[in-house]
């Protein structure tokens, strides 16, 4: 994608804020006692669940958000672990929606409009660099990983969720779209490129890059049906909240998933 592509999808996103469909796609925060009230709320309440799980004894003082789009993980790292928070997006219309966000909810970073792959930092300068639904927009992710090895420091973590072009659960929406298109008559956009890198790939790419301990975890397994009236997405929210719950009981690990249905990975490497 290049970065007119991304600022046409946050200006896209922020119009849509102003008819009920798809009404909460600017804000994905979900604040501290509260719980997840749409679906996007629910994916990233539970990835932060899973990256909170991971960092617990890292002793983690200062991290990164690359391509944090209007605040997507930085905020809930900021505001319920009091992380030092920098956010960094190639388009200045996603982080004009990030400042926005983490005004509206007290929160603290710094903004800074780079390319992930080439950014004006210094070495050795973060605890953690995280990235969600980032990596996979990329044809080639070489640029990427040894980006982060560089701004990370010694021991440092790098988790980023992928979302590659692959067979999940999300295959429901495209037939959701289909019918949707069918009956409203509305030609819907099509999804932005994606690479087709499987998880090992991924992990191959993050060890060439230099980092060491590399890991993959599948996660996600409820798709996000859009676009949907807000109260529809309400509902089917409480669903997947309802499902989540009796799952958890046994599963050691938050939102993992199996592979074929997952809608994503988390790769997690350290410095």
């Amino acid at each position: 994608m290049t970065n007119e592509e991304f600022d046409k999808k946050w200006i896209n996103i922020k119009k849509k804020t102003k008819k009920r469909i798809d009404a909460n796609s600017t804000d994905i925060f979900v604040a501290k006692g509260e719980s997840p009230e749409t679906q996007r709320q629910f994916s990233l309440y539970n990835y932060f669940l899973f990256i909170r799980e991971i960092i617990k004894n890292k002793n983690v003082k200062n991290f990164i958000e690359l391509g944090c789009g209007r605040g997507t993980m930085s905020l809930y790292l900021n505001r319920y672990l009091n992380i030092n928070a920098t956010c960094s997006d190639a388009s200045q219309s996603a982080l004009d929606l990030a400042i926005e966000n983490f005004k509206k909810y007290n929160g603290s970073a710094d903004f800074i409009l780079a390319n992930s792959e080439n950014l004006p930092l210094k070495e050795n300068s973060f605890d953690l660099s995280v990235s969600i639904g980032l990596a996979e927009h990329f044809s080639s992710c070489d640029k990427l990983f040894r980006e982060q090895y560089r701004i990370l420091k010694p021991g440092g973590l790098m988790i980023s969720l992928n979302i590659p072009e692959k067979f999940s659960i999300q295959k429901l929406n495209f037939l959701y779209k289909y019918l949707y298109s069918l009956v409203s008559g509305v030609n819907l956009e099509k999804d932005y490129f994606r690479n087709s890198f499987s998880y090992s790939d991924y992990e191959k790419f993050t060890r060439e890059a230099g980092f060491k301990d590399v890991k993959s975890f599948h996660v996600n397994h409820y798709p996000i049906i859009t676009p949907i009236d807000i109260d529809y997405d309400i509902r089917l929210t409480k669903l997947y909240l309802a499902i989540e719950n009796l799952l958890s009981k046994h599963k050691k690990y938050i939102f993992s998933s199996p592979k074929f249905l997952s809608i994503g990975h988390f790769l997690i490497a350290e410095k």
